[in-house]
C-alpha cells in the first residue's frame, strides 16, 4: 500500500481542532495531558497517538500552546543536550531548545509504548508526526525520536514552524530522519522565527505566504498570520 498523505491545510484542521471553524468532515484532535514538574512547576503537555486504517496511518499529534503555563516554556530559550548516541561512528549531542525538549522528555516514553503497541498491531504501517505553534517543536522531536528508537522516517507536517534545534551537527542528523519533512510558516508570522537567534533551525522550514508583501508590523498580528493555516492557497506552489 502506498502513502497517501491528506491536504496539508487538513493536517492544521485536525490538530488545531478546527481553530477557523469552518466546515469540515475531518475528525478533530483529543488530547490527553501528563503533567510534569521542572523547578517545583508544573507544567502540561498534550498529545495525541491513534491509527487511520483507511491509510495504514499511525498519527502522532502534539498540541499547540494551551496552557498558561505553556508560556514559559515556549520563552525557555537557553539550549539544551537532551540525548547523546553515536550515529553512523560519530558522537551526537542532541541540541534543543530547553522548554520543547524537556516537555517531549515527558512525553517521550508514553508516546513511545503507544507507537510501538501499534507497530506491533500494524507492521509495515507509515506513521505521520504533526503539531502547530507549541506543538511543532514537540513535533519535530518527536519525529526524530521515533526514527531514532523504531528505524522508521516517518512523515512529518507542522504548521506556525519554530525552530527548535540548534547546531550544525544536531541540524545535519535531524535532517535526515524524516521520510519527508514540511515545517510550513507564513513570512509574517512571528512564531516562525523562533528561536530568533542565530544557530537555530528547523528540519526543513518551508516559508509560505498569505500576503506577497512582507512588513515588520505584521509580525505583530499573530491572531491573523499565526493562524491561517487552513488555507489551501498556501500550499499550491508546492512541488512534491
Amino acid at each position: 500500500m502506498e502513502y497517501k498523505r491528506l491536504n496539508f491545510e487538513d493536517y492544521f484542521t485536525i490538530c488545531s481542532r478546527n481553530w477557523n471553524h469552518i466546515e469540515t468532515d475531518l475528525w478533530l484532535a483529543e488530547y490527553k495531558q501528563v503533567k510534569y514538574t521542572y523547578k517545583k512547576r508544573e507544567f502540561i503537555a498534550e498529545y495525541q497517538v491513534r491509527f487511520d486504517e483507511a491509510r495504514n496511518c499511525i498519527q502522532v499529534i502534539l498540541q499547540e500552546t494551551n496552557e498558561k503555563s505553556d508560556w514559559l516554556v515556549n520563552f525557555s530559550f537557553p539550549k539544551n543536550i537532551y540525548d547523546k548516541f553515536t550515529y553512523e561512528g560519530e558522537v551526537i549531542q542532541l541540541k534543543a531548545h530547553g522548554g520543547w525538549s524537556r516537555m517531549w522528555l515527558a512525553l517521550q516514553d508514553i508516546v513511545r509504548g503507544e507507537v510501538r503497541e501499534l507497530l506491533i498491531r500494524h507492521p509495515g504501517c507509515f506513521i505521520e508526526v504533526f503539531g502547530w505553534s507549541l506543538g511543532s517543536g514537540i513535533a519535530s522531536l518527536a519525529a526524530e525520536d521515533i526514527h531514532f528508537k523504531f528505524g522508521v522516517k516517518p512523515y512529518l507536517y507542522t504548521f506556525g514552524s519554530v525552530r527548535p534545534f540548534f547546531g550544525k551537527k544536531t541540524l545535519n542528523y535531524v535532517r535526515n530522519c524524516c521520510e519527508k519533512a514540511y515545517n510550513f510558516y507564513d513570512h509574517c508570522d512571528i512564531v516562525g522565527y523562533m528561536v530568533p537567534f542565530i544557530g537555530w533551525g528547523a528540519i526543513n522550514h518551508y516559508k509560505v505566504k498569505l500576503e506577497k508583501h512582507f512588513c515588520i508590523t505584521k509580525l505583530f498580528k499573530p491572531i491573523k498570520y499565526h493562524t491561517q493555516y487552513q488555507t489551501p492557497e498556501l500550499y499550491e506552489w508546492i512541488d512534491e
